[in-house]
């Protein structure tokens, strides 16, 4: 999870979601809107995985990655990672290349 401070309204989450522009990966989509602070989320829909405990294993794996990419950058931007079905036959180290890739093409 994300700090308080660096997480997503539901406000600015559908503000950023309908105004944002999208990367799309292989396994995630990637929608960016620019903003004075770093902000971010991760989805992991039912179309996803069925399980809840599967929904928020992925979920507990990508934030990480959020959280060092927000470290490392200087200006800020929210950010929400939409993933797809297709993370259901993908292994982690895959997600993980995808999600970064995608996060390095923001910058």
């Amino acid at each position: 999870m994300l700090p308080k401070k660096e997480r997503l309204s539901r406000v600015d989450f559908d503000t950023s979601f309908k105004q944002g522009r999208r990367h799309t990966g292989t396994y995630v989509t990637l929608v960016v809107e620019s903003s004075p602070t770093a902000h971010g989320s991760v989805v992991v829909g039912k179309k996803v995985f069925k399980s809840a405990v599967s929904r928020n294993r992925l979920r507990r794996r990508i934030y990480p990655l959020l959280r060092a990419h927000f470290k490392k950058i200087s200006k800020g931007y929210t950010c929400i990672v939409l993933t797809k079905p297709s993370c259901t036959q993908a292994s982690f180290e895959d997600i993980r290349a995808d999600v970064l890739s995608l996060l390095g093409r923001v910058e």
